[in-house]
């Protein structure tokens, strides 16, 4: 009897040391989901920021060249309609002779030279002549195979 009892007591402590493992495997488990969610979390917050900053920087790089495209339109614009062109003030008297301490201005018409600026536009990336081509050796003419003498004509036409 006493060791039925025995048994009985290793049995319902084996009991309870298997209830409390399951327990600790339980909380141990939960613990883990809860981390592994909350690393989960913060991944997303991560990458949502992340997008949030692109686009933030997308979207002051669209607005960057917003501005410059209109400014260039302006800029066109401005040029394409004006067509300043200096034209002597007929209030003022014109000296005969010019002052020659007065400083001489250059005056550049609005329709330039184009001739000159083709010119100079083709000029541009062509300073450096080519290379010239390699010289190739010339070859040496091969001499007749020595072991066959050659029969001396005799005559005009051989006899």
């Amino acid at each position: 009897m006493e060791a039925d009892r025995i048994a009985r007591e290793r049995a319902e402590a084996e009991r309870e040391l298997r209830h409390t493992a399951e327990e600790q495997a339980a909380a141990q488990a939960a613990q883990e989901a809860c981390a592994a969610e909350e690393q989960a979390e913060r991944e997303r917050a991560e990458a949502r920021a992340a997008e949030a900053s692109e686009d933030a920087a997308l979207a002051m790089l669209a607005e960057q060249r917003a501005r410059a495209s209109s400014a260039f339109a302006e800029l066109s614009a401005t040029a394409a309609t004006s067509t300043a062109v200096l034209e002597p003030d007929v209030s003022e008297p014109v000296d005969a002779e010019p002052d020659e301490d007065a400083a001489v201005t250059p005056y550049r018409p609005a329709d330039t030279d184009m001739a000159s600026l083709f010119r100079e536009l083709s000029s541009l990336g062509m300073d450096d002549e080519p290379a010239p081509a390699p010289l190739r050796a010339t070859p040496t003419p091969r001499s007749p195979v020595a072991g066959t003498p050659a029969k001396k004509k005799k005559g005009l036409f051989g006899r």
